[in-house]
């Protein structure tokens, strides 16, 4: 069932850099399954059990991705596609709040080693809010552990598009609870170096998590790769291209015809009486200035 997901995901969105957290299943079983996808493993920290597993895949062979930090909880590389790079941490925090502590510091290492813009993708297993969880506790003490250790990374929510919570299960008794446990948090220069990303809540299927896609929009200038000229024939050479560019605008903005001043005949142009312009340029006193406003 997985496979099929991942293979529903990877056809609908093409994502560049495939990240999975709480994977379960050894890469080795999966390999040939993303080799076939034209992924590339990129760094792997293997699941102990149920618990634990990143993978970061990749499908792009231009793309340069350096290895900065590796831990249990966290995996951290540059990445590097022509003149921008940026960095990107991919985060499973441990579902034992005691084992949590450890990520909390290697965040901070990273944090220090970092000079640019930087992106995490994570599951905390906690969530930020009080309005982040439905049919749930909320632990304030839990909450802040998270909240100082991003406010000391200087990090925060990008937000999403999509669903409220990231995660759902069904507990005692049928009750449903619902919590944002998965998030992107980023910093202040990767929000200006991608100022027109945004982060949206996919559909699950054999997971209690949500998937989430970072999506980047391009802006795309206009550019002109060819015109039609009067002699009804295509020019497509840069300098051609400059020319008739110049020439359009130049006709559009401005004339080279002899213009008569005088075609609008003579009328009377409104002036100031001499006693008028001397009020221009009279002092005024301070009493003046506040009777009239006053």
């Amino acid at each position: 069932m997985a496979r099929v997901y991942y293979k529903e995901l990877v056809s609908k969105f093409h994502p560049t850099v495939f990240i999975l957290i709480e994977t379960h299943v050894p890469f080795e079983r999966m390999r040939f399954i993303w080799s076939k996808l034209s992924y590339q493993n990129v760094r792997i920290v293997e699941a102990r059990g149920h618990s634990d597993g990143i993978r970061v895949l990749c499908s792009n062979s231009m793309m340069t991705m350096r290895m900065v930090d590796v831990a249990d909880q966290c995996i951290s590389f540059e990445i590097s596609l022509g003149n921008v790079s940026s960095f990107c941490s991919a985060v499973y925090a441990n579902p034992h709040v005691h084992r949590r502590m450890g990520l909390w510091n290697d965040l901070i290492k990273i944090c220090n080693i970092i000079q640019g813009s930087w992106i995490l993708l994570e599951n905390f297993n906690e969530i930020l809010l009080q309005n982040e969880i439905k049919g749930g506790a909320f632990s304030n003490v839990r909450v802040e552990l998270s909240a100082v250790t991003l406010a000391n990374c200087r990090l925060f929510d990008m937000g999403a598009i999509g669903r409220s919570f990231t995660w759902y299960r069904k507990v005692r008794r049928g009750l449903q609870v619902a919590k944002k446990l998965d998030r992107a948090v980023i910093n202040q220069e990767w929000h200006l170096l991608f100022s027109e990303t945004y982060n949206e809540v996919l559909a699950r299927l054999h997971s209690d998590h949500y998937p989430l896609l970072i999506k980047f929009i391009r802006q795309k200038r206009n550019k002109i790769y060819g015109l039609l000229l009067d002699d009804r024939t295509w020019a497509t050479e840069t300098q051609v291209l400059e020319e008739e560019t110049n020439s359009f605008f130049q006709k559009l903005f401005s004339t080279r015809e002899n213009i008569d001043l005088n075609g609008m005949g003579d009328f009377s142009y409104p002036s100031f009486s001499n006693e008028a312009c001397q009020r221009f340029v009279k002092s005024v006193a301070l009493e003046d200035v506040r009777s009239h406003i006053g």
